[in-house]
């Protein structure tokens, strides 16, 4: 999965890049730099030397994010998922996630004066009243509901692939809350036996995915909610294609299931 470098370090710090550091700079759904033979290409401070933020290293490669915005190759985030660099990728999604963050609190949401960055902490203060805001990350489930030789997949799109249930976490839910209640609104199905899998960060969208296992309970009716979902139905281990790949979590359960770990 993405998250699954070496060495990440995101301790705080206040300090200059050097010419070898890596910039993370960003145009909408955007980052620049190059994808040349499935290796990621990101500029360093010596090609762009601009405002930045350090943000973490990893296996002593430090990276810091800009705000601005150069004459440069911009690529779709979507194309680092599967990239042999999964270093930098793990850095972009994580850049991504921070400079999302910074673009949506410009200024408090309690008094309206501008948010400074905090000295000690990594986190923004607004001067004036006292408030806090931290990065905001989106606890969401991902749920392979598993009976017997056969898992439920599900896609939102005719051109999207087959995933697991997921959805996110409501106030006042816990996570098996959660599950049970998009599991019951998606496909009209009930759940047993709920497992935690795991968990991975989600940059992309600021989120934290976490997935689990659990058993069919009952009728295996689909009541498709279609307002959410193209088609849901149940494959066998030896019809199932994983259309995803390694590098979310959904993709890696569904992978387990076809090798028979889950």
């Amino acid at each position: 999965m993405l998250h699954e470098v070496n060495d990440f370090d995101h301790t705080y710090k206040l300090i200059k890049p050097e010419p070898s550091d890596f910039i993370l700079m960003y145009q909408n759904n955007s980052f620049a730099g190059n994808i040349e033979n499935n290796v990621i290409e990101i500029p360093q401070y010596k090609d762009c030397k601009v405002d930045c933020l350090y943000l973490f290293t990893i296996s002593s490669n430090r990276y810091f994010l800009t705000m601005e915005t150069k004459e440069m190759n911009y690529m779709s985030m979507n194309t680092i998922r599967n990239t042999n660099s999964p270093e930098h990728a793990f850095a972009i999604m994580n850049g991504y996630h921070i400079f999302q963050w910074f673009q949506h609190n410009v200024y408090c949401g309690c008094c309206g004066h501008k948010l400074v960055l905090d000295k000690e902490e990594f986190m923004l203060r607004c001067e004036s009243c006292g408030n806090l805001v931290y990065p905001r990350i989106n606890p969401a489930v991902n749920v392979a509901i598993i009976d017997d030789n056969r898992i439920l997949l599900a896609k939102h799109g005719k051109n999207k692939p087959y995933a697991l249930i997921s959805g996110f976490v409501e106030y006042g839910e816990s996570l098996e809350d959660t599950i049970n209640r998009e599991v019951k609104e998606e496909v009209g199905l009930k759940v047993k036996n709920i497992r935690y899998y795991g968990s991975q960060p989600w940059g992309f969208a600021g989120n934290i995915q976490i997935g689990f296992t659990c058993h069919l309970n009952g009728s295996d009716h689909i009541t498709l909610e279609t307002k959410e979902l193209y088609d849901a139905r149940f494959f066998t281990r030896e019809e199932v294609i994983n259309e995803i790949g390694p590098s979310s979590i959904t993709g890696t359960m569904i992978q387990a299931f076809i090798d028979g770990k889950i």
